[in-house]
């Protein structure tokens, strides 16, 4: 089921974009389907480097980071911001959660009323 959301909400309306930007732009299927001319190929320039303790580093002393370090940066403001989002998105539920109802119900069925202080968000 995910891969078909994934499909119909983000996919398709990009494919479509794509298709509406190649018209304007008159590119047609037999274009992409062409093999690049050599002339038109993107030349990569190789960056002069130096090794230092293990490490690699740009002429302009900046380290260049591995794939696995890369990665490792990328998982972890990954995880950062999936934290953030679940403490901030909670205390916003709550919070909204509590500016609605303004009590919560505890107890065993017969439902005594409780009444509530908020605080920071914090507490949660």
């Amino acid at each position: 089921i995910f891969i078909n959301e994934f499909y119909k909400i983000i996919w398709q309306p990009r494919c479509n974009l794509i298709i509406k930007w190649e018209r304007t732009k008159g590119i047609k299927k037999q274009d992409l389907r062409k093999k690049i001319p050599a002339h038109q190929h993107i030349t990569y320039e190789r960056t002069l480097t130096q090794q230092i303790e293990g490490d690699t580093y740009d002429l302009k002393g900046r380290k260049i980071l591995k794939h696995s370090e890369q990665w490792s940066i990328a998982l972890g403001k990954t995880r950062q911001y999936i934290d953030q989002l679940i403490r901030e998105g909670n205390r916003v539920i709550w919070k909204l959660l509590w500016e609605d109802i303004g009590e919560f119900y505890i107890g065993d069925g017969r439902a005594q009323e409780q009444s509530i202080g908020w605080g920071t968000g914090s507490e949660f």
